[in-house]
């Protein structure tokens, strides 16, 4: 006799096969788009390891110019205000690119931020944000190559100094080449996994360091600003330090569906973190360095004492640290400049357009012969950071945020908006202000 309960056919029917159920859920296409693609994991490593580089090694002076109090307020701030725009950046992009891709007129380049610039503000904005971020992404690696020169022309190796750096630029020069020839960010993890401990390690070593050969002395003046002018000066490179917002979406791209979805609270987790990091080893260092021979210097390694066995393993450790957020900061210049030339073609680990590969070489190249006329680092850190990096970190999100949600944000977004734009701009112009001064009066020996 046939069975009258309905649920009992619904009991017997037979299961889809596991390869039919596989195809419904996931398309084949969206599993072929995320091979290669990073989680978010590695997406936070190369983040933390972009914000980790040489800006870090003059925060100790930062601490000890502008005080405890004040500095710690300024990385709560300036922390605040990275994920602001981070999540000013995530929105537009959704906006432009992905819900109302066709209200917007296009332009070609691989730079998603420079994409979003030209939809939103039209050519003006575009070359604005286009000569301001290569100042910024230039000086920040002109930086990196002078400093990392430093650490290899300290090395107690041989008696000619200008060998000694002319070797070290050779070497360095060769291993960004290759660096920078890698296809994409997620080849990058391994060596920014290794920056970061490195960098952990490096500080560890100068604070013990300090604490057995200085002590940590306070006093309640190391509260507070030694001048306004010194506060002025010296905001640029708490800015500088936490910088990422230029290479943020780039990394974005590689970044896997389903973990952008988080992009917003994993990066304001990690740049905290960094925050916070950053502001105990920076107390730290200001504390214990500014009674030892050479004091808290703009370059906290340039306080060691002539103590090569500290020295040597500092060094090495930081040239790892720093050489790996050389390729990061690289890469958002290669997608506007090489964006002209057509769509890049990756072999199985480097790129393979003859066209891309000798650009960056020859770029590079070039990086490495201007690093040779840099002046002093802690004033072009500053300048950088007060500057450029403003304008493209905290003006444009909040600028293009405001354009295209003008109908659409609350009162309150509105408010934020307007803050971060009123707020980065007037520190922009005094703070820059200031800092060139201070450039010129170290060039011309005042």
């Amino acid at each position: 006799m046939e069975s009258s309960n309905p649920n009992e056919a619904l009991l017997n029917q037979q299961p889809a096969p596991a390869e039919q159920i596989s195809e419904i859920a996931v398309p084949a296409e969206y599993i072929d788009d995320e091979k290669g693609k990073m989680n978010t994991l590695e997406f936070c490593v190369n983040l933390m390891k972009g914000i980790a580089g040489t800006g870090s090694l003059a925060i100790p002076f930062a601490f000890n110019q502008v005080g405890i109090i004040p500095g710690v307020l300024l990385f709560a701030l300036v922390c605040g205000m990275m994920i602001l725009a981070t999540y000013q950046l995530v929105e537009l992009n959704k906006e432009i690119n992905e819900v109302h891709p066709e209200a917007y007129k296009s332009i070609q380049t691989n730079n998603t931020y420079a994409e979003l610039v030209y939809k939103a503000l039209g050519s003006g904005g575009y070359w604005l944000y286009y000569i301001c971020s290569l100042i910024t992404l230039y000086g920040s690696n002109i930086g990196s190559m002078v400093v990392m020169a430093d650490f290899l022309e300290a090395m107690p190796i041989g008696s000619n100094m200008r060998m000694r750096r002319l070797v070290s630029q050779i070497i360095l020069t060769v291993l960004c080449i290759i660096l920078c020839e890698l296809k994409d960010p997620k080849m990058l993890v391994w060596i920014s996994s290794l920056g970061l401990f490195s960098i952990a390690a490096a500080f560890l070593v100068l604070i013990i360091f300090g604490f057995v050969k200085f002590h940590i002395s306070f006093v309640i003046a190391d509260l507070w600003p030694k001048s306004f002018s010194a506060f002025l000066q010296n905001f640029g490179v708490i800015v500088y330090c936490m910088g990422f917002i230029l290479f943020l979406l780039t990394q974005y791209k590689y970044l896997r569906r389903d973990c952008k979805r988080t992009v917003v609270r994993s990066t304001g987790i990690s740049i905290s973190l960094m925050a916070v990091v950053y502001s105990i080893v920076g107390i730290l260092l200001a504390l214990l360095y500014k009674n030892g021979p050479h004091g808290v210097q703009g370059d906290i390694l340039k306080s060691l004492p002539d103590c090569p066995w500290v020295a040597v393993p500092v060094n090495i450790m930081m040239v790892i640290t720093v050489i790996g957020g050389f390729p990061l900061w690289m890469e958002p210049v290669n997608e506007m400049v090489e964006g002209h030339w057509g769509p890049c073609t990756k072999g199985k680990y480097f790129i393979s357009n003859p066209t891309y590969i000798v650009f960056r070489i020859v770029e590079i190249i070039l990086i490495s012969l201007v690093a040779w006329f840099v002046p002093q680092f802690s004033d072009i850190l500053s300048v950088v950071g007060n500057f450029s990096d403003n304008i493209t970190t905290f003006i444009f999100p909040a600028w293009m945020h405001l354009v295209i949600f003008k109908k659409q944000n609350s009162c309150g977004m509105k408010s934020l908006d307007w803050f971060a734009l009123i707020f980065s701009t007037i520190l922009m112009v005094v703070c820059t202000v200031v800092s060139v001064k201070t450039l010129i009066d170290h060039i011309t020996g005042h």
